[in-house]
């Protein structure tokens, strides 16, 4: 004789996330990262090209990353893409 499953009654949805509170479910993060926050670019160019990027940067007193942010904004735009809210990648922002 084979017993009978019932059927599992529902749990529902629960309570809505709360802001700063941390939960199991990756789909309810509520805050957004800080656009502000340098993240990696997966650029793997010839050792060549990364020792000359760094000797210009080098001789001009900047950094590479601003090299490159500023090559990518000016290559954008040269090509018809708006990059006026982007502008501000390359001047100094003020650290708080």
């Amino acid at each position: 004789m084979v017993a009978v499953v019932k059927k599992p009654i529902p749990a529902g949805k629960g309570a809505p996330p709360k802001r700063g509170e941390l939960s199991p479910v990756l789909g309810n993060a509520t805050e957004k990262d800080d656009p502000h926050k340098r993240v990696p670019l997966n650029f793997k160019p010839e050792a060549r090209f990364k020792d000359a990027l760094d000797d210009f940067a080098h001789e001009h007193k900047t950094s590479s990353t601003r090299i490159m942010i500023t090559a990518v904004l000016e290559y954008m735009e040269r090509h018809g893409k708006s990059v006026d809210d982007l502008k501000d990648l390359i001047e100094p922002r003020s650290r708080k």
